[in-house]
């Protein structure tokens, strides 16, 4: 499993710690822009809204059907909100939802990874790139958190892939 090095420090005293990338027990969905160097532009809330504020970043479990990341691994996705899934085109976590089943783009660590080197990239069927429902993406403060849909050609500002930072 490919880690990223995440350095805590508390009242001055600094540890590491690994920062998973693969879409597995509890942490952060973020969302990276789809072009250039795949900027981090945000995370979704516990009730799987995307926000550029960072306090309102929920926590989410992910649930992995298979023991260990490949390209055929799925997940599925719960909040403090409830479980996550798909209704029409937006990604919501609320009570009563289906559940969704997530896949992969790709393996970031064989046959030359994911659309963002080094991250499982969550996809929902063949889809896997999303917009918020605002149509500017991506959301501002001032507007708080937006719904986050499955990308649409109409969609303008900045898409999206879904990726994880693990606990």
């Amino acid at each position: 499993m490919k880690t990223t090095p995440l350095v805590i420090s508390t009242f001055g005293v600094a540890s590491t710690a690994a920062q998973s990338t693969y879409f597995s027990g509890l942490g952060q969905v973020r969302t990276f822009y789809v072009r250039d160097n795949h900027e981090d532009l945000g995370c979704l809330t516990s009730a799987g809204k995307w926000t550029t504020n960072n306090s309102l970043c929920g926590n989410f479990t992910a649930n992995r059907a298979t023991p260990s990341p490949n390209y055929s691994v799925s997940w599925t996705l719960s909040t403090s909100a409830g479980p996550c899934g798909i209704e029409t085109v937006t990604l919501k976590c609320k009570p009563g939802i289906t559940p969704a089943v997530f896949g992969n783009w790709g393996d970031p660590a064989t046959n030359g990874g994911g659309p963002v080197p080094g991250r499982e990239i969550l996809r929902y069927g063949a889809y896997g790139v999303f917009a918020s429902s605002l149509g500017n993406n991506p959301p501002t403060p001032q507007e708080g958190p937006a719904e986050i849909r499955l990308y649409s050609a109409s969609d303008e500002g900045k898409w999206v892939w879904l990726g994880f930072n693990g606990f």
